[in-house]
């Protein structure tokens, strides 16, 4: 099975990009203002050019200043997208999408101006930012939402039971 890496030549990965990075409610990406963002699809097909889902559905790639050094434009990340995640999905999806790929960036900036720029890992599974904010955008996330939901009623249910036994006896 082949995988390819293309650009999008319709705009709209490049739009949701803009859109998400421009919008003032994502403060969580102020400190990327300096940081040089290109986004492309990681495409994989089979025997019969079928489209295939990848294995991650986006990943954040920081730009080694080796191979950013034989690019026509500054480059400090690219944020791969699975085309086949891509396709036919919803604006909140992709917004999601994308988010999720833009929370991998870390920018720590010294107290003497020096800023250093690395890769961070998901809070759980997902950066918590990108759950506020879309909430349960993927199958996987939606299936994890029932069992975090009967995990926090099991909670309750013990808390009450805590709270309503004397304080001389033991659950």
């Amino acid at each position: 099975m082949p995988i390819d890496y293309e650009l999008d030549s319709s705009g709209d990965l490049d739009g949701v990009l803009d859109s998400v990075l421009n919008d003032e409610a994502f403060t969580e990406f102020d400190s990327l203002s300096e940081v040089h963002i290109r986004v492309c699809f990681k495409v994989k097909m089979d025997g019969n050019d079928e489209l295939q889902p990848n294995s991650k559905p986006v990943e954040t790639k920081k730009v080694p200043e080796l191979h950013a050094l034989f690019m026509d434009e500054p480059v400090d990340y690219i944020i791969v997208v699975d085309r086949h995640a891509w396709e036919g999905t919803s604006v909140k999806y992709k917004k999601g999408l994308v988010h999720r790929g833009l929370m991998a960036i870390n920018v720590e900036v010294s107290s003497s101006g020096a800023v250093k720029k690395s890769t961070k890992r998901p809070d759980f599974h997902e950066f918590s930012k990108t759950l506020e904010r879309f909430g349960t955008y993927t199958p996987e996330l939606k299936s994890v939402k029932g069992v975090l939901n009967n995990a926090a009623k099991a909670t309750a249910a013990r808390l009450k039971r805590i709270n309503d036994v004397p304080p001389d006896e033991e659950i």
